[in-house]
């Protein structure tokens, strides 16, 4: 679902700076003042929203659903990155052993995880469960297919 409000219409680049004033502890009202401030949210509000500032509720409202978002994105990407490593650094020990199809399999999960997650507002909390499933999964015997593994070197750009 495409978010509609003030802050989910903003360019990318001031949504990932919001969100990281958010994440660093900012106050809302320093961050709505900052938002305030630049030219492109002038413009974006003048457009769209009758040159209506963005306020704290709206803060508040991006903070529950945007922000969640933005936040279990972060986390997938980070075990993403992480698995990579870890899957480059055991395909050179050990190349063909089965700890390489279960992690090549949880990799697969994550991405196809991340391709739907949010069909709804306010599910960013299944991004964070299924990770965490994720991470238990490569403890248990799979048979990750050739499809899988082929799905995950092209989704996180791993060496053949």
């Amino acid at each position: 679902m495409a978010r509609i409000g003030k802050i989910a219409r903003l360019p990318r680049l001031i949504r990932s700076e919001l969100n990281s004033r958010l994440q660093d502890g900012q106050e809302g009202k320093q961050i709505v003042l900052w938002l305030n401030s630049l030219p492109e949210v002038k413009a974006l509000l003048a457009q769209s929203f009758d040159a209506r500032p963005i306020n704290e509720q709206n803060l508040s409202d991006w903070r529950q659903r945007g922000y969640e978002e933005w936040l279990a994105r972060q986390d997938l990407f980070a075990q993403a990155r992480q698995l990579a490593a870890d899957w480059q650094e055991l395909q050179s020990v050990a190349p063909g052993h089965s700890f390489i199809a279960r992690a090549n399999q949880s990799q697969s999960n994550l991405i196809k995880a991340n391709q739907g997650i949010f069909p709804n507002p306010g599910q960013p909390n299944k991004l964070r469960s299924t990770i965490k499933k994720q991470q238990t999964d490569l403890r248990q015997p799979d048979g990750a297919t050739a499809e899988r593994s082929q799905l995950l070197k092209s989704a996180v750009k791993m060496p053949e």
